[in-house]
């Protein structure tokens, strides 16, 4: 089992809870792999450090954002168990159903937000991306560039080549053009290569 106690990474998202009476940041981010999202990495930070909490978000790595909540009682028991006769908890408490609705709650939000976004890019409206002319190309990544989750970043989009899109853009890091890379795929673009 991994100790995944550890300050968060500034660019990895949030959530903050209370469990055990000890507030806790948990930190984490995905990976995107189709049209689905996994927990990539995972950490958690607060006074101190918590057997339960570690081993619970051990349990939620690599895990895909609609199975975040389905951790069950049971399979925790069976991951915490030294004996597999013995179970490890004598009952059920209420931290502990606290802790096990923490998948619940990262999934709400990310739920929320997935619901909220819609592709730009879709075959039926604009037919295969390989028999659209250069303006068409260029005219759907514009309305890409203007999506809110790019606007900030000021993109200009300088050549289309088959399927690379070059990218112009200021002070840009490494962060910031994987999380570009990443509002493609999210927009119904993942296909193309994109070079900033």
């Amino acid at each position: 089992m991994l100790n995944l106690f550890k300050i968060p990474p500034e660019s990895y998202l949030k959530y903050d809870t209370n469990l055990f009476n000890i507030d806790y940041i948990i930190s984490y981010k995905f990976y995107q792999k189709e049209d689905d999202f996994f927990i990539d990495d995972i950490f958690y930070y607060g006074e101190q450090e918590n057997e339960l909490l570690n081993a619970y978000l051990n349990l939620m790595l690599n895990r895909g954002l609609d199975m975040l909540d389905r951790i069950s009682v049971k399979e925790f028991d069976y991951y915490l168990r030294k004996d597999p006769q013995r179970p490890y908890f004598d009952k059920i408490s209420k931290e502990l159903l606290e802790l096990i609705s923490l998948g619940e709650q990262i999934k709400k939000i990310h739920k929320k937000n997935k619901s909220k976004e819609t592709k730009i890019y879709d075959v039926k409206k604009y037919g295969p991306y390989e028999f659209m002319s250069l303006g068409e190309k260029l005219e759907l990544i514009e309305e890409v560039l203007s999506h809110s989750s790019l606007v900030n970043f000021n993109l200009a989009c300088s050549n289309v080549e088959d399927k690379t899109v070059y990218l112009r853009g200021e002070n840009l890091n490494e962060n910031d053009q994987d999380e570009i890379k990443h509002a493609f795929a999210k927009l119904g673009l993942g296909f193309l290569k994109v070079d900033i």
